[in-house]
């Protein structure tokens, strides 16, 4: 089973993403501080503490960026979207989305008190909490592309387990015999699984382990190359004889 992610943009660089979240950061700090004032944009870019507010935010803004960023990282590397979607719904939400609210939350009101304000007696609440929402969610989609690529009734489904190998008891004149039935020229290890080679080159899974396999095949047609894969000799061009300072 594959266990890789299939979310890229997770995996971007904080510098190879500077171009597009810092402009958005500032146009975002801009909209912040700028929402729900009466005046027109000259008198805001002149009211005392514009730009120290329109700086924190931006700062803020970029915070959550990278909050969001780098949850994403982690959850898709321990619960990827194609394992369990419902379970990464929930995780994605509670961790990218309610944890960084509370992270902004504190941010905010290390802010105003630093000002001398507490956060309860600003409109932060009913006038900031919606946007910022807003815009947290924006950032999770946005790290998350996959997420609803999958319809909605196959968001339970539990992940494909591919099914063991199957285990035969050892048997050398077994072994022998289908080597010799299936014209098999090739054997090697995969993903803890054996699989043979016959000359018309197609693959099949080998049921024995490669210890037993070449006990129990002739030494004068095979030879096994190295610890994981087994050679008739037949299929061999030549041999290159290790130089010593590689012994």
């Amino acid at each position: 089973m594959k266990n890789q992610p299939t979310n890229l943009r997770s995996r971007h660089s904080i510098k190879s993403e500077l171009p597009y979240s810092l402009p958005i950061s500032v146009f975002s700090a801009h909209v912040f501080v700028a929402y729900q004032q009466e005046e027109n944009l000259i008198q805001i870019l002149f009211k005392p503490g514009y730009f120290i507010a329109v700086f924190v935010s931006i700062c803020i803004a970029f915070l959550l960026i990278l909050s969001v960023k780098y949850t994403t990282k982690i959850l898709d590397r321990i619960q990827p979207w194609e394992f369990n979607k419902l379970q990464r719904l929930w995780l994605q939400f509670f961790y990218g989305f309610i944890i960084t609210i509370l992270i902004e939350l504190g941010m905010s009101s290390a802010y105003f008190e630093a000002n001398g304000y507490s956060i309860s007696e600003t409109i932060w609440e009913e006038s900031y909490l919606l946007p910022i929402a807003m815009y947290i969610l924006i950032i999770n989609w946005y790290y998350n592309p996959t997420a609803l690529d999958v319809p909605a009734e196959e968001l339970a489904t539990e992940p494909v387990v591919e099914p063991p190998q199957p285990i035969v008891k050892y048997d050398a004149a077994n072994i022998l015999k289908d080597t010799v039935d299936k014209n098999i020229v090739f054997i090697s290890t995969s993903d803890r699984k054996v699989y043979a080679l016959d000359r018309k080159g197609q693959y099949v899974l080998w049921p024995y382990t490669l210890t037993k396999t070449i006990a129990a095949l002739p030494a004068e047609d095979f030879i096994m190359a190295n610890r994981s894969c087994i050679l008739h000799r037949d299929i061999i061009a030549r041999l290159k004889p290790v130089p010593d300072e590689h012994k």
